[in-house]
């Protein structure tokens, strides 16, 4: 349209165009002109490459960043999934620099917006609460739902049979661990019911001894699938620079926290330490180049060991078992056990039972029972002064 005129109708003639011709070449210095005549195009493909730009304000894209970002006190949260990543504010810069909305034609900066924004998402503090309903409004809730609390329970024939055979395979398994005691083993249900059911009331530690290969660490399995993998049921073999260390980062996203190949070595000079990090309310959690934080701490405890005296036996927060020896080199168990264990189904239909055992919501050193095998710790641990 720009090089040339509109005609409207649709009896525009060849004649009628060659007569427009020569009256410009003869009242005009235009001699060599040629008209032709173009139709109109109606319609255009749009390639299968071609991909749309979207003009999006600043107000809609604020919608969408603050579901998963939001300023806590002087730092910042980012979630991935059920990932939550801690920042400070140059990292979290660099993350979402290239983020740019249209305000009058011209591409404006995101996050340089988004920071000034007095009704984004924000908190003035952390907080790790596994009730929703017990978290208030102004903290961020840095606790993480275990994967079988967001399935259906299971009622497909096919797949029960399965999960019943895998529940009773883990009750069975937790006997043996008890060293077939029947109180002991009807106090670790209890325990791990009042786990799931009250996870916001701190409880008492459980220590397991048996020779390798006894069966401890397919319990744990069990768990890990339970509570979503390696980080919410959390192994360490190093507390001394895990836990009570300068840098204990990997806490945060712990809820049960397995001590295993324990020794005294672990604990040396930091049973005071163990102790009240088994029943503190918070914990300060200190990541490298992150500033320090203070959070709830729901965490639960578990020691696995080798060794006949791992730990000093301490009065109102422990339970000490001397797990039966009876599986080791147990092949075939082992393998239909590990079966099980990785079975989300079976770690669902196993989850369901305990939410339904019969439990308590405070476990207290009266529910522990005491083994002769702790007496006996306990004899062993007496100064040599008392002892004598």
């Amino acid at each position: 349209i720009y090089d040339g005129l509109m005609v409207y109708g649709d009896n525009v003639s060849d004649g009628f165009i060659k007569t427009i011709e020569e009256y410009i070449k003869t009242n005009s210095n235009f001699t060599d002109i040629e008209i032709v005549k173009k139709d109109h195009e109606y319609d255009f493909v749009i390639p299968d490459n071609y991909i749309p730009t979207e003009l999006v304000n600043y107000e809609d894209m604020k919608i969408e960043f603050d579901k998963t970002n939001c300023k806590v006190g002087a730092l910042f949260a980012t979630e991935r999934g059920e990932e939550k990543e801690i920042l400070k504010k140059g990292d979290f810069t660099i993350i979402h620099e290239e983020l740019s909305f249209m305000e009058k034609r011209k591409d404006k900066s995101f996050i340089d917006r988004w920071f000034k924004d007095a009704n984004k998402r924000m908190y003035t503090h952390f907080g790790n609460y596994p009730k929703q309903s017990l978290c208030p409004d102004d903290c961020y809730n840095l606790y993480i739902p275990f994967p079988v609390e967001k399935m259906e329970s299971i009622t497909d024939e096919n797949l029960l049979e399965v999960c019943e055979k895998g529940l009773q395979f883990l009750l069975n398994h937790i006997k043996v661990l008890c060293g077939n005691d029947e109180l002991l083993t009807e106090f670790v249900y209890k325990l791990f019911a009042q786990m799931f059911q009250y996870p916001e009331n701190k409880s008492i530690e459980l220590i397991f001894i048996s020779k390798e290969g006894g069966g401890k660490g397919l319990l744990k399995e069990f768990l890990s699938t339970i509570m979503g993998g390696k980080k919410r049921c959390w192994e360490t073999t190093d507390p001394q620079r895990d836990i009570f260390g300068q840098f204990n980062g990997l806490m945060k996203d712990a809820f049960l926290v397995v001590m295993n190949e324990a020794n005294k070595s672990c604990f040396f000079n930091a049973n005071d330490k163990k102790k009240g990090i088994i029943t503190d309310p918070t914990i300060n959690i200190n990541i490298k180049g992150i500033s320090q934080f203070t959070m709830q701490s729901y965490h639960r405890f578990i020691t696995f060991s080798n060794n006949p005296a791992p730990t000093v036996p301490n009065k109102r927060r422990d339970c000490i078992i001397r797990s039966s020896d009876e599986l080791i080199d147990n092949k075939e168990y082992f393998d239909e056990g590990h079966k099980y264990a990785f079975d989300i189904n079976v770690c669902k239909y196993i989850y369901d039972y305990f939410m339904t055992y019969p439990t308590i919501p405070k476990i207290t050193d009266r529910d522990i029972p005491t083994t002769e095998y702790h007496k006996d710790m306990v004899e062993m641990h007496k100064p040599h002064p008392i002892a004598f």
